[in-house]
């Protein structure tokens, strides 16, 4: 699936021939929001209301030690199977063409991707050119990739960022696990924009 270059917001719901009309305002959000101690480990079965059996995971190298260890461990608890691909640092053309080639034969269901907005972005172009959902687990507080359409693409050496609104995607689901202090913060703040304490496991997002 190649990606669209003739999509954008501005074109669907705010088009020049509405005059003065003031532009709608437009909400997208993950289907599902899931937070609590360990929620990673249970990845597993919340890919089951998915119906998935084989998925692709996208995540760093640190990511990979650390997160990677608690959601693989949680796949494979629920007999789903994994492929893993390292994300390199920069969400440009070249990473999301190299994975969803990567991937294009491995006959997966959804892509998960865990870690900051770059990695997030990637895994959301990712997704859309395979045609499969993307699940998506936000390790770090400062950042809007988990309930965005879009991705923001700069050059492999990371120069001229760039938007590329991806029209199909949304996440399918967030998972936190929250901390006392996020427990408190949780009725008026989603997950990635409460602080999260060293040693606290994050979020992961269908």
């Amino acid at each position: 699936m190649e990606v669209s270059t003739a999509y954008l917001p501005q074109a669907i719901f705010a088009p020049s021939d509405r005059g003065n009309v003031p532009p709608p305002r437009v909400f997208i959000s993950p289907q599902r929001y899931i937070q609590g101690r360990d929620v990673l480990r249970g990845v597993g079965r919340y890919l089951s209301l998915m119906r998935a059996k084989r998925v692709a995971l996208l995540m760093s190298e640190g990511r990979n030690r650390n997160e990677g260890v608690q959601l693989l461990d949680g796949l494979r608890s629920a007999g789903i199977e994994s492929v893993v691909g390292i994300f390199r640092g920069e969400c440009s053309i070249e990473e999301i063409t190299a994975h969803a080639e990567a991937l294009s034969k491995e006959r997966i269901d959804c892509v998960i991707a865990a870690g900051g907005g770059k990695c997030i972005d990637t895994g959301k172009g990712v997704a859309f050119r395979l045609g499969t959902p993307v699940v998506i687990v936000p390790t770090l507080a400062s950042n809007d990739a988990p309930c965005s359409a879009l991705s923001v693409l700069y050059s492999p050496e990371g120069f001229a960022p760039e938007q590329s609104s991806i029209p199909t995607v949304r996440p399918s689901s967030l998972s936190t696990r929250a901390s006392s202090r996020q427990r408190r913060n949780a009725t008026s703040l989603p997950a990635w924009a409460t602080p999260w304490p060293p040693g606290t496991r994050r979020a992961c997002a269908f």
